[in-house]
């Protein structure tokens, strides 16, 4: 297990290599995740007035 330096938010950066693509992919994953959810919301909102 390798240790990875976190920044104040909790969010491991790790060192540009190998080992971040992975981490990167995951998190690009869930940034889209959070837009699709707030889309989503941002349309049940203006439906519904």
């Amino acid at each position: 297990m390798v240790s990875v330096p976190v920044n104040k938010e909790g969010i491991p950066e790790p060192e540009l290599g190998e080992s971040c693509q992975g981490q990167l992919r995951c998190f690009m994953g869930l940034v889209s995740k959070k837009k699709m959810l707030n889309k989503r919301r941002w349309n049940e909102t203006v439906l519904s007035s």
